[in-house]
C-alpha cells in the first residue's frame, strides 16, 4: 500500500498538470446537485460521487480517494456511482481510477450538514503507448496521375513501404496499381508508435464479436462501408487471424476525421474522396458484462479520385487496468 500511496503521488503531480493542458475548457469536477437531507445526523453530510464518463463496457472497479490526506477506496454500484459520509466542514478530495485517467483534485469544498450532495467528476483519458498497425493506403484516380503523398504520424515511424522519405511520389493508376522508382505496389504502407489519448466515445459504441463469429462480421462490416474484394481481402487476412486470438473482442472503428488523432495524410493533386478507417480492438473475457450500442457505418461514394486508408490498433485491458499492479 506504501508503494501504491508513492505511485499515486507522483503520478497524480504529473498527470494533473498534464490534464489542464488538455482540456482547459472543461471542469475536471463540479457540484451538479445540492439538497437538504434531514434524516442525516446534523453533523454529517453525505456525498454521491458521479462518474458517468467511465465506460460502461469495462468491469466495475474500486476508486481509490483521500479525504484530507487519508485514503479511502470507494465501491462503484452499477451505475459507476459512490457514496461518501464525511462531518460538517472544509474538505479536500482526490480521486484515482487507474492508470489511463489523470488523477482529479479538488480545491476546499464546505459541506452543510444534514445535506446530501451530488458531486460529478470529469475524468479524462491519459496518454498510452501504443503501435498503429498497418496503415495502408490505396489510391484510385479516374486516370493514370502522378501523385504525392505525405503522411504525419503523431508518433515515429517503425516502418513503411516503399521508403519513405518525406513524401511518397508515385504514378496511380485507376485499378490501384501505383508506381515508385519503377517498381509496382499495391498500396502505400506505414506503422508507428505513439503516445494516444483515446476518447470516451470510442467505449460508448461499436460491436461485441465471439471467435466464430470473427468473418463474417468483418465481411459484413467492410460492406457495408463499401470495402472492394480486394481490399476485404488485405484487411481481412491481416485483421482476422490476431482477432481469433480471443473469444471475444470488443471492436470500435475510427472513421475519416477521428483518424487524424493517428496522423494526417496530404495528397496533391487534391482527391474528391478521403476515407479512413481504423479498427480498434480489446479482448474481452467471458465475465465481462459488454453491452454498448451498435456503432453506425455509412458507405463511401468512389466517384472521382478517390483514397481509401485503413489500419488500427490493439487495446489490451492491462493497458486500460493497472490497479492491480500498483
Amino acid at each position: 500500500m506504501a508503494r501504491f500511496l508513492f505511485t499515486l503521488i507522483i503520478l497524480g503531480s504529473v498527470l494533473t498538470a498534464r490534464a489542464i493542458d488538455i482540456e482547459k475548457s472543461l471542469p475536471v469536477y463540479w457540484m451538479k446537485s445540492v439538497t437538504e437531507d434531514k434524516s442525516l445526523p446534523k453533523d454529517q453530510a453525505k456525498i454521491i460521487v458521479l462518474n458517468e464518463q467511465l465506460p460502461k463496457i469495462l468491469p466495475l472497479q474500486r476508486v481509490v480517494y483521500s479525504i484530507d490526506g487519508v485514503q479511502k477506496e470507494g465501491e462503484l454500484d452499477a451505475n459507476r456511482h459512490f457514496k461518501i459520509s464525511l462531518p460538517a466542514g472544509s474538505h479536500i478530495f482526490q480521486f484515482y481510477y487507474d492508470q489511463i485517467y489523470y488523477e482529479i483534485y479538488t480545491d476546499s469544498i464546505d459541506f452543510l450538514g444534514q445535506h446530501t450532495y451530488e458531486l460529478q467528476l470529469n475524468w479524462q483519458f491519459a496518454h498510452m503507448e501504443i503501435m498503429v498497425d498497418k496503415p495502408v493506403i490505396y489510391l484510385y484516380p479516374p486516370s493514370i496521375t502522378p501523385v504525392t503523398v505525405q503522411v504525419a504520424p503523431k508518433g515515429e515511424f517503425t516502418f513503411t513501404y516503399p521508403l519513405y522519405e518525406n513524401e511518397w511520389q508515385v504514378t496511380a493508376h485507376p485499378n490501384g496499381n501505383l508506381d515508385v522508382n519503377g517498381n509496382q505496389y499495391n498500396y502505400l504502407f506505414w506503422e508507428a508508435q505513439q503516445n494516444w489519448m483515446p476518447q470516451t466515445a470510442i467505449f460508448e459504441s461499436g460491436f461485441v464479436v465471439k471467435k466464430e463469429d470473427v468473418l463474417s462480421f468483418l465481411e459484413t462490416k467492410l460492406n457495408d462501408f463499401g470495402f472492394n474484394s480486394k481490399e476485404k481481402a488485405d484487411f481481412i487476412t491481416y485483421w482476422g487471424p490476431q482477432l481469433i486470438q480471443s473469444e471475444r473482442n470488443f471492436i470500435h472503428f475510427m472513421i475519416n476525421e477521428a483518424c487524424n488523432e493517428f496522423g494526417e495524410l496530404t495528397i496533391s493533386p487534391k482527391p474528391e474522396h478521403i476515407y479512413r478507417f481504423y479498427m480498434i480492438s480489446m479482448p474481452l473475457s467471458e465475465s465481462d458484462d459488454c453491452q454498448v450500442p451498435e456503432q453506425e457505418i455509412k458507405p463511401i461514394d468512389r466517384s472521382g479520385f478517390t483514397v481509401l486508408e485503413w489500419g488500427g490498433s490493439k487495446i489490451s485491458k492491462k493497458m486500460l487496468h493497472s490497479y492491480n499492479e500498483l
